[in-house]
């Protein structure tokens, strides 16, 4: 059900240059999802419309903004999401493909997309960052490159060692939902990437240490 689009008063409105395309295209456990196609160049944007206009909305949805921001500047997506005008819904890019799921799903990963997805891990953990919630649903192939269009905070890591093992853990748990019998797969691309990384003798018992130390001291990394 629509909800948010059938409210009788309702608080939302169509953004400035926009047209609609369709009412529904997704849907989560706080928001619904529109299709619409920006006038000005003809490309096609998702605009994201919380089911109520409670207050700790548009901090929600600020926040996601400032996420994908993020997501641009690390290179894990090639558009930024922004709020529109009226300060209550989402404008994000829409990338029409099939997600990381389907593709495990399906037996359809081919060797460039998997090639891709060790690319995509590289660069985060290169950069010292650790994206949480990059689930199998939160990719996008779109016929080029993996584009991540949600994930949960990001945090700025003391180096590649902590990040990866970080990022590893999460994407095994991540990635092996709905992914069937495709986690031999999954932990070769992690394999992949780990030796592309280059990573010194033991890291993983560096990241145990670390992590340990963190405990001990109660510091917490810096997270977005």
């Amino acid at each position: 059900a629509l909800v948010a689009l059938q409210q009788p008063h309702r608080w939302w409105q169509l953004p400035a240059g926009h047209e609609l395309e369709s009412w529904h295209v997704g849907a989560g456990k706080t928001s619904r999802v529109a299709l619409l196609r920006r006038v000005a160049d003809g490309a096609l944007i998702a605009w994201k419309i919380p089911l109520d206009d409670a207050p700790d909305r548009a901090a929600m949805l600020e926040l996601l903004a400032r996420r994908s921001a993020e997501w641009q500047r690390l290179g894990l997506t090639e558009d930024g999401s922004a709020l529109a005008d009226d300060g209550r819904t989402l404008l994000q890019p829409f990338y029409a493909g099939p997600t990381l799921e389907a593709c495990l799903r399906d037996g359809t990963l081919t060797a460039a997309m998997r090639a891709g997805l060790v690319q995509l891990l590289v660069k985060i953990a290169e950069q010292h960052r650790y994206v949480s919630g990059i689930s199998s649903r939160n990719l996008v192939h779109d016929g080029r490159r993996w584009q991540v269009i949600d994930s949960g905070a990001i945090a700025s890591l003391p180096g590649v060692v902590e990040a990866w093992h970080r990022q590893r853990r999460d994407i095994r748990i991540q990635w092996t939902r709905g992914a069937g019998d495709q986690g031999a797969v999954i932990e070769s691309i992690l394999e992949d990437a780990e030796q592309r990384l280059e990573l010194p003798r033991f890291s993983g018992l560096r990241w145990t240490l670390a992590r340990l130390r963190r405990a001990v001291t109660r510091s917490r990394p810096e997270k977005l």
